[in-house]
């Protein structure tokens, strides 16, 4: 898409430089007959017909089947107790234990596994350390068997499909080759219904299509 945004307004306005005998009279006597021209095509309607189904099963999926599932995985991965190391280390003249529930915890228990051994504070610390990873990875199991149990990556799987394919039909949408003015605007509509761009040297092809010129 071309980085320069254009509006229906700004197409109108181009509709108005096409050729004399590229417009109805009737249309250049009275503009608003160019802004509320004949409906769009069968062909243009079918387009945006199959954009909104594509858009709706997507939405769709999100609303009823994903949300749900992500909202069920957090209250699964809530519910995953946390735990605190056995062993521990001398910290400040008493003994200390670490938790999982504790972020300085963990990222000192992954630091200390990639450290060599002497830079170490203790052979207690190194032990406390490989046990906090333990129930971390204790952890991280355990979401994962809630991530499968609640079918999360096929779920998401889907939907990436249902998106792509909105995105595709909504590109059918855009790249459609129009031949009447009524098409075109239904095309700018969606793209502003849709927050996209028109991309310009689409746009000058259709121009010259609905012209009457012959375009490759």
């Amino acid at each position: 898409m071309n980085d320069l945004a254009l509006s229906r307004r700004a197409v109108t306005r181009a509709l108005f430089l096409l050729p004399t005998a590229a417009v109805p009279a009737a249309a250049v006597a009275a503009p608003a007959f160019v802004c509320s021209p004949a409906s769009t095509s069968p062909e243009m309607a079918a387009a945006i017909t199959a954009f909104r189904a594509a858009q709706a099963a997507s939405d769709r999926h999100g609303k009823v089947i994903e949300d749900p599932a992500w909202e069920a995985l957090r209250q699964c991965r809530d519910a995953i107790p946390h735990r605190t190391t056995a062993s521990g280390f001398e910290y400040r003249g008493a003994v200390r234990h670490m938790s999982t529930d504790r972020a300085a915890d963990v990222g000192a228990a992954k630091a200390a596994w990639r450290a060599a051994t002497a830079d170490l504070m203790s052979e207690d610390y190194a032990r406390t350390c490989a046990e906090l990873r333990g129930l971390i990875e204790w952890r991280e199991a355990e979401e994962i068997r809630a991530r499968h149990r609640l079918n999360i990556n096929s779920i998401v799987a889907e939907s990436n499909r249902l998106s792509d394919a909105s995105a595709d039909a909504l590109y059918d949408v855009e790249n459609f080759a129009v031949a009447t003015i009524a098409d075109l605007i239904a095309k700018v509509e969606l793209i502003e219904e849709t927050d996209g761009q028109v991309d310009i040297e689409v746009l000058l092809r259709d121009l010259r299509r609905i012209a009457g010129e012959v375009v490759a």
